[in-house]
């Protein structure tokens, strides 16, 4: 049977609480928090594009009902399995059979097992004694809310997180990896305490300095006498928006003052992330329990923007008139390419086809890419508007080509496209659709 445990409900009023470090705020919840019910939740909502036709309608998320009449299986469909074997400080060989899901929840048995060659440092062959696991959503995101409710088991030596990465789970350490986002990190000898981090992959990444935003380890303070993380099911969440990152521990905003953390597409690239459900055996402390079990309740991701970009692969990004090359200037997310067309030609069209999930109401914008040899007159039209764009003067940045915010329906139906002049050379990379109502 699923743990019987209490369930915090979110305060609905503001609250501010500062941890005794003094180094981290809590403030006003993004979210409400779970009732005894368990169910998610989503942003509150509000004015910036958190509307309750969006609210209602995640974009991703798993109940861990199961696949099967008893409510068992992983739904493999969105998930695949962490695997890895081995990396620096990694005590656990991640398995399939250590995952599964009953009573609605993801379950991952954390026990003391021994694998026989694997591949260590070096090349030598070595045998690891424990094995965990953990799910890696098959489908990528980028910017949203993200949340999961967990129990997190309670012996020591073992290293729970929820986390957002490039990757499909046989290897965290990929070379395309850039943005990795730990909503926590949790160490089961410290089971009061948590983190919270932003890595910076782009290389050489250094391992500190401006390629890691860490709080380190501190005490939680929503706590009452006697509680951990271990004690009770606890909802983590984070706020990804273009320019900052927020981290949640029971819908209430945890993050380095100020609050939140600035991390602007210009600091590394923004790429779409999978979402890392998992526990491992890790660090200098090892496993001193035969078995234990981490419960999953949940997990969610809300969209509210869509991007549209030549980099992401089926995004919706299109060059339907005319040759088109890769262009040295950058692009809106570090190392992003842009890309422009046969100058001095026009009619040259490029295209960007949302797929939006929730009908609403949203501002356009068009990345302009500003260089003495760009197109003058760029037509960019959408919804019967067009904005005629100067990519030659002023600086490269988002430019709004919607006067005012268009009705766009769910599906593929809205298309921005890109007319060039014939003066100078157009550019295409990025066109965003923002949520107003």
């Amino acid at each position: 049977m699923k743990p019987s445990v209490s369930r915090p409900r979110a305060p609905l009023i503001a609250i501010r609480s500062i941890h005794a470090a003094g180094a981290f705020v809590a403030t006003a919840g993004l979210l409400s928090l779970l009732a005894p019910a368990a169910h998610a939740n989503p942003p509150v909502v509000s004015g910036n594009g958190w509307t309750a036709d969006v609210i209602a309608n995640p974009a991703f998320n798993d109940d861990f009902n199961g696949t099967q009449p008893d409510g068992t299986g992983v739904d493999t469909t969105k998930w695949n399995y962490r695997t890895d074997q081995y990396k620096s400080q990694l005590n656990s060989v991640q398995t399939p059979a250590n995952v599964s899901v009953a009573n609605g929840n993801m379950i991952v048995s954390l026990l003391k097992q021994d694998t026989p060659n694997v591949v260590g440092p070096n090349g030598t062959i070595i045998t690891q004694h424990y094995t965990g696991g953990g799910l890696i959503s098959k489908q990528r995101f980028r910017y949203g809310y993200y949340e999961t409710s967990i129990k997190i088991n309670s012996t020591p030596g073992w290293h729970s997180s929820f986390w957002l990465q490039e990757g499909d789970g046989s290897n965290t350490f990929t070379t395309d990896r850039r943005t990795e986002i730990d909503v926590f990190e949790i160490n089961s000898a410290s089971l009061t305490k948590i983190q919270h981090n932003l890595f910076k992959w782009y290389p050489p990444f250094t391992g500190s300095g401006a390629g890691e935003l860490t709080t380190n380890p501190y005490v939680y303070s929503g706590f009452a006498t006697g509680q951990n993380f271990s004690t009770a099911y606890h909802t983590y969440g984070v706020d990804w928006e273009e320019n900052s990152i927020t981290f949640y521990i029971d819908g209430v905003a945890v993050t380095k003052s100020p609050a939140p953390i600035a991390y602007p597409p210009s600091a590394d690239t923004h790429d779409p992330v999978s979402i890392w459900l998992t526990d491992v055996a890790s660090g200098s402390t090892l496993p001193t329990a035969s078995a234990d079990q981490i419960y999953f309740d949940y997990v969610r991701y809300w969209q509210k923007d869509y991007y549209v970009d030549y980099n992401d692969a089926g995004s919706g990004y299109a060059e339907p008139v005319g040759t088109w090359y890769t262009s040295s200037l950058a692009g809106w997310t570090k190392d992003y390419k842009t890309r422009y067309a046969t100058c001095n030609v026009g009619g040259n069209v490029a295209t960007w086809t949302p797929k939006i999930q929730n009908a609403g109401n949203y501002d356009v914008y068009y990345y302009n890419i500003v260089n003495a040899n760009s197109d003058s007159n760029m037509a960019l039209a959408v919804a019967g508007q067009t904005t005629m764009v100067n990519g030659t003067t002023g600086t490269t940045g988002w430019v709004k080509v919607t006067a005012a915010p268009i009705a766009v329906p769910a599906g593929t139906g809205t298309t921005v496209s890109m007319t060039s002049s014939g003066s100078g050379c157009a550019r295409a990379e990025n066109v965003k659709f923002v949520r107003v109502n």
